[in-house]
């Protein structure tokens, strides 16, 4: 397991990459896509696996762009609509779609990871 924070490191980045035995998936989650890799072994594969990684992510990240274009969504991909369902939330009088315990926790653990980040400095 290995997690690297970092507030300063540019470009900006959010990304989840699970390395597994018959390929690789890597999430994209500042820019909203996903592309899986096959875990095959060979020296046409390698050879050319720079040139299908590329691919992959230029055609997802312009069919993501198509769509969030043709949506009018916002820089944060699903922002409108949280807010929506928060507003939504306080008209109704329900519960928010994120629980406020959902919040503390959050808080907590971006505070315990802050405390670790400063001992280790």
């Amino acid at each position: 397991l290995s997690i690297l924070l970092s507030t300063l490191g540019r470009p900006t980045t959010n990304s989840l990459r699970v390395i597994a035995d018959h390929g690789t998936g890597t999430a994209d989650l500042f820019h909203g896509y996903a592309i899986i890799e096959r875990g095959t072994v060979s020296r046409a594969r390698k050879i050319t696996h720079p040139f299908v990684r590329s691919a992959l992510i230029a055609a997802n990240a312009v069919a993501n762009g198509a769509r969030r274009g043709l949506t009018a969504e916002t820089a944060f991909p699903g922002l409108r609509e949280l807010v929506r369902l928060f507003y939504d939330s306080i008209r109704s009088g329900t519960p928010p779609p994120i629980a406020a315990e959902t919040t503390l926790d959050t808080a907590a653990a971006r505070d315990r990871i802050i405390a670790a980040i400063e001992l280790s400095s």
